[in-house]
């Protein structure tokens, strides 16, 4: 019985598995480009430090000048064309944190980036801040 299913249509089999084997030789060579030493990337990266991190909110009850936010700076990696990423100044990537409705501005909050278009935004450290409330005098 297993011998008349291998035998039963032998060359569709036999042609299906070589195309089968030939696509998969060619999604992976292409794949493989990408990390062979020697080929350039049409992308590169950039670390832009010490941005200084904004407090976005629409409650009009917190008052700005009170929350702390500690770091104040942080560092951001971005990724781009070579033209748009050596082009890039650091106050055309902007760090904030943004308070909801009804957030109060304590404990540990995300750090969110926007960049250019077309730059990426890799990484940021430290992705996420502490926002204080200052003592009032």
């Amino acid at each position: 019985m297993l011998r008349a299913l291998i035998e039963k249509n032998f060359w569709l089999k036999a042609f299906s598995l070589m195309l089968a084997t030939l696509m998969w030789l060619a999604v992976s060579y292409n794949a493989g480009l990408e990390t062979l030493p020697g080929r350039r990337s049409t992308e590169i990266k950039r670390e832009v430090a010490s941005l200084p991190v904004m407090m976005l909110s629409t409650v009009a009850a917190v008052d700005r000048d009170r929350v702390q936010i500690e770091p104040s700076h942080v560092k951001v990696q971005v990724s781009g064309e070579p033209e748009r990423i050596q082009a890039l100044k650091s106050e055309d990537v902007r760090v904030f944190v943004q308070l909801q409705p009804g957030q109060k501005p304590d404990g540990p909050i995300a750090v969110e980036v926007v960049a250019p278009q077309a730059v990426s935004v890799t990484s940021v450290l430290p992705n996420a801040v502490l926002l204080k409330l200052a003592e009032s005098p």
